[in-house]
């Protein structure tokens, strides 16, 4: 387990409320952003067999799976920190329990990125 630092004072209620203004605020903007990147993103995918289409998406399958998969996690991880801000504005202090689940978040898409790699490779 590690010990606190010798100098270090634990955060106030207030400052924990700010910071959490400052996830939601930030978690917002990922979420919002990357959800219309996204969006656009499979426009892209769906219509890169017409010939008329000025863009195409040249991946195969697993990158096309690499792809959103990158997106959902970016997404997933803008709601987590908006959940994060909001419960620590509601409550003034940090759950950590929310940072497990952002870890738990990380090692999954670690584990798509390698299984989105094989069927790549596969095909």
């Amino acid at each position: 387990m590690m010990q606190p630092r010798a100098n270090w004072r634990p955060l106030t209620p207030k400052q924990i409320r700010r910071r959490g203004w400052i996830l939601v605020a930030l978690g917002s903007f990922l979420t919002l952003f990357m959800g219309w990147i996204a969006v656009m993103v499979i426009g892209i995918m769906i219509h890169s067999d017409d010939p008329d289409a000025k863009t195409h998406f040249t991946g195969g399958v697993g990158m096309k799976a690499f792809t959103l998969g990158v997106f959902g996690v970016v997404v997933g991880f803008g709601l987590l920190s908006i959940l994060t801000g909001a419960w620590q504005i509601r409550y003034g202090k940090q759950n950590p329990h929310f940072v497990n689940w952002m870890m738990w978040l990380a090692i999954a898409f670690g584990a798509f990125g390698v299984l989105a790699g094989i069927m790549d490779a596969l095909e």
